[in-house]
């Protein structure tokens, strides 16, 4: 990602706020396959991230990561460490239930092949959560 297009990101898209919600979870997809650690760019785009989730409703902000999660493989990976990371084992989990977003109907679809990747990346992020918590 360039740093130009972070720029024009972060000064026209982030104060939408709002009016970003019908094309977030693009948005994020967006975001997250630019995502790669190590890369002059990374803290950059995780404080744009941040930065957009405090502007708007988080359970909606959440809910779309979890659709981007569901609708693109490659950005399953750093979709899920954004969410792990955001995870504090010093709150309670009600305190951080916009974690897992508020629409069954995005969390659990119900076809079978989405199912299963749903599961798995449910699975992975419980087991990341455990091991944060010991």
């Amino acid at each position: 990602m360039k740093p130009v297009l972070l720029t024009l990101y972060e000064s026209y898209f982030l104060p939408l706020d709002e009016a970003l919600n019908p094309i977030l979870t693009g948005f994020l997809i967006g975001l997250f396959s630019a995502l790669e650690e190590g890369a002059d760019y990374y803290n950059r785009v995780i404080l744009l991230l941040d930065n957009l989730a405090n502007r708007i409703d988080e359970f909606y902000f959440y809910t779309c990561i979890w659709s981007a999660i569901h609708l693109v493989g490659s950005v399953r990976y750093s979709a899920i460490t954004f969410i792990v990371n955001r995870f504090d084992k010093r709150k309670s989990i009600e305190d951080q239930f916009h974690l897992i977003g508020f629409s069954i109907e995005t969390t659990v679809k119900q076809k079978k092949n989405r199912m299963r990747k749903l599961l798995l990346s449910s699975f992975l992020l419980g087991i990341c959560c455990l091991c944060m918590s010991l």
